[in-house]
């Protein structure tokens, strides 16, 4: 079903017709939320927000066809309230790190892990763009088509986001060696 017909289901009062368009959406938020947070259970959070925000208000989207941007974008309301409320000068050193693979010392990793931690902090840097594109690209494995349907942005700027990012990240490294 389209995301009209399970908008307009739900609001003749089939709640399954929620269900099927939060799970359809679920990883989408999370993937928004964790990007821009960078914490686990923030993004868990600001997931049962959005999804709070969604039963509340669906009834004032006007076009039903443009939900997946309007969910965006309530997404990241959530995400800027929370950065704003958060303390300030937090550190780099006390971001979640848990989805960073941990090095194997015995199976010769330990360079390939701090290497990634390295890589992983210096991503943490980027503009909120940039990083974005970066994540949902590299880390999460979506096309450059996917990602800008995502962000709702164009193809090109993806290409030139992720060329940029690439660029800083160069210079950062120029930086550090």
């Amino acid at each position: 079903m389209s995301d009209e017909a399970l908008i307009a289901g739900y609001l003749r009062g089939d709640a399954s017709a929620l269900a099927v368009l939060w799970t359809r959406y679920d990883g989408f938020v999370y993937g928004i939320a964790r990007s821009v947070t960078r914490r686990h259970e923030v993004a868990e959070d600001i997931r049962q927000e959005v999804f709070i925000t969604l039963m509340g208000r669906i009834d004032t989207l006007e076009c039903h066809a443009k939900f997946a941007a309007w969910l965006r974008t309530v997404t990241y309301n959530a995400c800027k309230t929370w950065l704003r409320g958060r303390r300030p000068g937090m550190p780099l050193d006390d971001l979640d790190e848990r989805h960073v693979p941990r090095a194997d010392p015995a199976a010769g990793a330990l360079e390939n892990g701090e290497t990634h931690t390295a890589l992983r902090r210096a991503v943490d840097r980027l503009d909120l763009d940039h990083r974005q594109v970066v994540e949902l690209y590299y880390y999460e494995g979506y096309s450059v088509a996917k990602v800008a349907e995502m962000l709702d942005i164009a193809e090109t700027t993806v290409k030139w986001r992720l060329h940029k990012a690439r660029e800083s990240l160069r210079r950062l490294q120029s930086l550090y060696t």
